[in-house]
């Protein structure tokens, strides 16, 4: 074997290995970025589950908001981990479930454009086939009643409408009587 071939066989095994070594990194950063957003979410979920006094609902509020935050940074920074699906996920859920206890439009919309986003650019994940339904299971969770339409009573056929009162005997504006 010549030695340029030699050079060359050397130089591509150590980018491979290097390559698959900076790819264990990322994964493992990843996975432990995820895995402490997951705690904190667990933490969170076991205080929402205590009564109102023991953690106010705007402190759980605001920590469910940075651990969805959390959870998006795992996407922007490693968006092609095997973890980034299951992060989308979690935010979306924990958003969907702010909102339910909030009902304020900044979680309802977010929990929308984290699964519409999870669908879009992981159309592959497990969770993309669940989209449409829990989208749609949270829309109507979270529409607003209908309200009811006004009618006027019709009026009986039998009994006849009241004459209008005389042009004279009506109020005009600025008139006093």
């Amino acid at each position: 074997m010549s030695i340029r071939r030699s050079l060359w066989l050397v130089v591509a095994v150590g980018a491979l290995t290097g390559t698959a070594a900076l790819q264990a990194a990322v994964a493992a950063t990843a996975r432990e970025m995820y895995a402490a957003a997951m705690s904190r979410e667990k933490v969170l979920r076991a205080a929402w589950e205590q009564p109102a006094e023991s953690a106010p609902d705007t402190v759980t509020l605001k920590q469910a908001r940075a651990i969805v935050s959390a959870y998006e940074a795992i996407v922007r920074r490693y968006p092609t981990s095997g973890y980034c699906d299951n992060a989308l996920w979690q935010a979306a859920a924990l958003s969907a479930d702010a909102f339910t206890r909030s009902a304020q439009e900044q979680d309802r919309r977010t929990a929308v454009r984290l699964f519409e986003f999870l669908a879009r650019e992981y159309p592959t994940s497990p969770f993309a086939k669940r989209i449409d339904e829990t989208l749609s299971r949270f829309a109507a969770a979270t529409a607003p009643p209908p309200t009811p339409a006004r009618t006027e009573p019709a009026p009986r056929p039998d009994s006849p409408t009241p004459p209008a009162p005389p042009r004279s005997a009506r109020a005009r504006p600025g008139c006093r009587r």
